[in-house]
C-alpha cells in the first residue's frame, strides 16, 4: 500500500505536463498581480474597482505574493521540480561516475562515429599507446578486461550532461528564495520629517533623519534629494549614511530608500495680507486652525484649512492634486460678533477679492512654508541571497547545457594469435561536426603509434 502511495505521488510530481502547467499558472498569476495595484487600502481599491473590490480583497488579489494560495502554488512546483530533476539526475549521475565500460563490438558499430583497423602489436602495449593518446586530448579513461579484449571508455565534457540539472536548482533556488521572502520579509513606508525617529516594529533598531535637502537645476526644477539616516540600536549609533535615489542604506537585511519627498502641510505657516481701501495693510502669521483678529475693528479671521494644489474634485468639493504646492490656496472664514461674515479662498498666485459686511477687504497669501517631509521606503526581504544565487547558478546552468560537449570514445582492442583489431566508435550530445573532427584526429594518432597497417573498410 504505501509502496502503490509513493509510486503514484512519484508519477503525478514528475510529470512534464504538470511542470509546465504549474508554470503557466504561475506566469499568468504574476501578470494579475502587475495589473491589479498590491498592498494599497481598501478605499482605494473601492473607488477604483467598486463592488468587485470586495471580490478582490476576498481572494487575496490585493496582497497576492503573500497569500496562501500563491504560496502552495510556488510550494507544488517546486515539489514537481525536485521529483523531475531527482529522476532525472540519479540515472545520469550513475552513468557519469560508473559508466559502463564493456560492450560488444556490434555496439560499437552502430555509433555515430566508427572505425575498424588491425594492428601487429602486443594487445597489452597497445592498449598503453592508445590510453596516452586519449589523455593527451584530456580524455578520462577507463579501462576493463573482458572476454580475451580489453575494452576502454574515453569521455570528457560529462557536466554537460547536468546543465538541465543545475537549471532546476537555479528554479528551486529562486522559488525557495522567494517563498522566504514573502513569509520572513516585509514593506514598509515612512513619511519622516527632520531630527525625528521612528520605530521599526518588526526590528530592535531605529531610524533617525538627521536632515533632508532637495538639489536643483538652474532652471529651478529638483534634480535629486537626499537624506541623512543614523541608525540607532542599543542606545548607540551604529551607522550614519546619506542616501539618495537609487542608493540606499543597508543594516542587518534592511533596505532604505530615497522613495519620496513631500511636505507636512498640516504644520503649514503662511503670511496672510488683509488690505482695505483707505487703511494700512495688516499682514498676520498663523498656522492652519489659527484665529487673528484685524484692528481697528472686531473681524476675526480664522484660517479653515490649507491646500498646496488646488482643484475641484467631485460633487464640487475642494482637494490638492498632489502634494507639490503648484496652485496653494488658504481657506479662510470672517466672523463679527460671533456672526459668519465670509468663507473664501485665498490664492497664492491670483488672489481674489471679497466684500466683507465691515468694509472691503482684500486677502492675499503672501508666504507659507512647512517642514519638510522624506519619502523612505523600507524594504526587508531574506530570500534575495537565494534568488541572486539562483540567478548566477542558472547563467551556469545554461552555459553547461549550451557550450559544453559531453563526448564518448569506445574502443575495443582484441587479438587472435599474429591477428589484431582495433574497433573505436564514438559519440557526442552536442556539435557533431566538431566531434567529428576531432575523433578522426584520435584514430589518425592511433593509427600511426600502432604501426599502421591495411585499414578496413569503414562500417
Amino acid at each position: 500500500m504505501t509502496k502503490s502511495i509513493s509510486h503514484t505521488f512519484i508519477r503525478f510530481f514528475s510529470s512534464v505536463k504538470l511542470a509546465v502547467t504549474l508554470f503557466i499558472i504561475v506566469v499568468l498569476v504574476c501578470i494579475v498581480g502587475t495589473l491589479i495595484p498590491q498592498e494599497r487600502s481598501f478605499g482605494e481599491y473601492l473607488s477604483r474597482y467598486g463592488e468587485w473590490a470586495q471580490v478582490l480583497w476576498a481572494l487575496d488579489l490585493t496582497r497576492l505574493y503573500h497569500s496562501w494560495w500563491f504560496m502552495g502554488l510556488l510550494f507544488f512546483f517546486s515539489i514537481n521540480i525536485i521529483v523531475c530533476t531527482l529522476n532525472r539526475f540519479l540515472p545520469t549521475l550513475k552513468a557519469v561516475v560508473t559508466p559502463r565500460v564493456t560492450i560488444d563490438e556490434r555496439t560499437i558499430e552502430h555509433l555515430p562515429h566508427k572505425v575498424t583497423f588491425p594492428f601487429s602489436d602486443k594487445k597489452e602495449a597497445s592498449a598503453e599507446k592508445v590510453k596516452a593518446i586519449l589523455a593527451s586530448h584530456r580524455y578520462r579513461l577507463y579501462e576493463e578486461p573482458n572476454g580475451g579484449g580489453i575494452h576502454l571508455l574515453a569521455q570528457k565534457g560529462s557536466m554537460a550532461r547536468f546543465g538541465a540539472d543545475v537549471v532546476h536548482l537555479s528554479i528551486l533556488l529562486i522559488l525557495l528564495g522567494a517563498i522566504i521572502g514573502n513569509i520572513g520579509g516585509y514593506k514598509d513606508f515612512l513619511m519622516v520629517p527632520e531630527g525625528s525617529v521612528s520605530e521599526l516594529p518588526q526590528e530592535s533598531f531605529r531610524v533617525r533623519v538627521d536632515d533632508f535637502w532637495m538639489e536643483y537645476y538652474p532652471n529651478g526644477a529638483i534634480k535629486d534629494w537626499k537624506s541623512k539616516l543614523t541608525i540607532l540600536e542599543d542606545g548607540q549609533e551604529k551607522v550614519t549614511r546619506i542616501i539618495e535615489v537609487n542608493h540606499p542604506l543597508h543594516y542587518k537585511g534592511v533596505r532604505f530608500y530615497q522613495s519620496s519627498y513631500s511636505w507636512d502641510w498640516g504644520q503649514t505657516s503662511m503670511i496672510i495680507a488683509a488690505a482695505r481701501e483707505g487703511s494700512p495693510i495688516v499682514r498676520c502669521k498663523a498656522m492652519v486652525g489659527d484665529t487673528f483678529l484685524i484692528p481697528p475693528t472686531n473681524l476675526e479671521v480664522k484660517v479653515v484649512s490649507f491646500v498646496p494644489d488646488y482643484a475641484i474634485g467631485e460633487g464640487g468639493r475642494v482637494v490638492s492634486r498632489s502634494h507639490i504646492p503648484y496652485n496653494p490656496a488658504v481657506l479662510l472664514e470672517g466672523r463679527d460678533g460671533g456672526e459668519v461674515k465670509f468663507r473664501q479662498w485665498v490664492f497664492a498666485e491670483a488672489s481674489p477679492s471679497h466684500s466683507g459686511t465691515n468694509g472691503d477687504y482684500r486677502f492675499e497669501l503672501e508666504g507659507f512654508w512647512a517642514p519638510e517631509l522624506t519619502g523612505l521606503q523600507i524594504n526587508k526581504d531574506p530570500g534575495v541571497p537565494l534568488i541572486w544565487t539562483g540567478c548566477g547558478t542558472i547563467m551556469v546552468g545554461l552555459l553547461l547545457s549550451f557550450y559544453l560537449s559531453h563526448r564518448r570514445i569506445r574502443i575495443l582492442i582484441e587479438k587472435d594469435g599474429a591477428a589484431g583489431k582495433i574497433t573505436i566508435g564514438g559519440s557526442a550530445n552536442k556539435n557533431q561536426a566538431g566531434f567529428e573532427k576531432e575523433i578522426g584526429r584520435v584514430t589518425e594518432e592511433i593509427k600511426g603509434a600502432l604501426r599502421k597497417c591495411t585499414i578496413s573498410p569503414f562500417f
